[in-house]
């Protein structure tokens, strides 16, 4: 017969070790509704820590549409223009979702979304994008869930700006808040954002390889609709 003690530490282990629920979440067609229309670029701060560990220090960069390039040979970065349009509309029958559409120098991503809210909607509801993949028919066989936002620069042929866009697969846009004038989102890309600045750029360390270097970095961005 197994003593009280016993019983209880198995009663204490199998309580310790239980995996925390997961949160709920569940569609929020209130904020689905509220983003349709068509939302202009205002900000888009990245935030990321510079400094050797654990003497570091947040940096916050702010980008707006007037933004100047950093041109850097070898050195593809996001410091540029933030010009990110965004237009949500609604779904022209109902077995269809609502559609989502974004432009920025000649860069598109055109697809669905959908949000949704967490039982605990304190840090932000979910803003998913879908682009989906057709097979015969034109039935939907494939969901793709990227994001593609903003972009970086790099020096092109005759010392002049050359953009590309970047995508990060398979990942949701946090809102933060939305009202009638303001929408303002989140991402924390899954992987470093390269060639950032470490320290203030000048003409004398612009082409210096330890000016610059991969960081995590929190992106939010600002928008105000049309």
């Amino acid at each position: 017969m197994k003593s009280p003690f016993f019983l209880l530490l198995l009663a204490f282990l199998a309580v310790g070790c239980a995996d925390d629920p997961l949160p709920e979440v569940t569609t929020n067609d209130a904020l689905r509704e509220q983003l349709r229309g068509t939302w202009l670029p205002v900000s888009l701060t990245i935030r990321y820590q510079v400094g050797v560990t654990p003497n570091q220090r947040d940096t916050v960069v702010t980008l707006t549409p007037t933004t100047a390039p950093l041109l850097v040979a070898s050195r593809p970065n996001p410091i540029m223009a933030f010009t990110d349009t965004l237009t949500f509309a609604a779904s022209r029958t109902p077995a269809q979702p609502d559609s989502f559409f974004v432009a920025n120098r000649g860069i598109r991503q055109r697809g669905y979304y959908f949000v949704a809210t967490p039982d605990d909607a304190s840090a932000g509801s979910l803003l998913r994008i879908g682009v989906p993949t057709r097979g015969a028919a034109g039935r939907i066989n494939r969901w793709a869930y990227d994001v593609v936002i903003h972009g970086e620069v790099s020096l092109g042929t005759g010392n002049r700006p050359s953009y590309a866009s970047v995508t990060y697969p398979n990942y949701p846009f946090t809102l933060r808040s939305l009202t009638d004038n303001q929408l303002v989102l989140s991402l924390t890309p899954p992987a470093n954002l390269s060639n950032l600045p470490l320290v203030p750029i000048t003409p004398q360390n612009i082409n210096n390889t330890t000016t610059y270097g991969g960081r995590p970095a929190l992106l939010t961005a600002t928008f105000q609709r049309r």
